[in-house]
């Protein structure tokens, strides 16, 4: 799995807001869980566009995250050929320019729905405690 998309939409989604002890309306669910569907489908497209700048540098998806986890931590030294390195920067540079792109479409997609992105993460962090609003939105995506 492409950890720089999971990470991007999952930090996206559980952004540290405290989320205040708010109802959930059921039109605010519905407008939640429309949303919740196109963020999917966003993250899915994404990935694999993501996977694509990857692997058009001339590198797998696999080496791209050992020698971009190297990256970020300055404690392990980055094993890779300069020529390694040269198609990891080309491929992250697209990736973040992807990044850019989704964070846009996430927060129209959101907004377009009738959600302001605070309340969908606010939504968002409670449906992480709250198991009767997870059952709410359940029902309403399965019915």
């Amino acid at each position: 799995m492409f950890k720089i998309a999971t990470s991007l939409v999952l930090c996206f989604m559980t952004t540290s807001l405290i989320a205040q002890s708010q109802n959930v309306s059921d039109q605010e669910l519905e407008k939640f869980a429309t949303a919740f569907q196109q963020v999917r489908m966003i993250n899915q497209s994404s990935q694999q566009k993501m996977m694509k700048a990857v692997t058009d540098e001339d590198l797998t998806v696999e080496r791209f995250n050992v020698i971009n986890q190297a990256e970020q931590n300055p404690n392990k030294e980055v094993q890779a050929s300069d020529d390694e390195l040269k198609k990891y920067k080309a491929a992250m540079s697209s990736v973040e320019a992807i990044q850019k792109e989704i964070q846009a479409q996430l927060q129209t997609k959101i907004k377009d729905t009738g959600l302001t992105v605070e309340r969908f993460q606010q939504i968002s962090a409670l449906l992480q405690k709250d198991k009767s609003l997870q059952q709410r939105l359940r029902a309403l995506m399965q019915g």
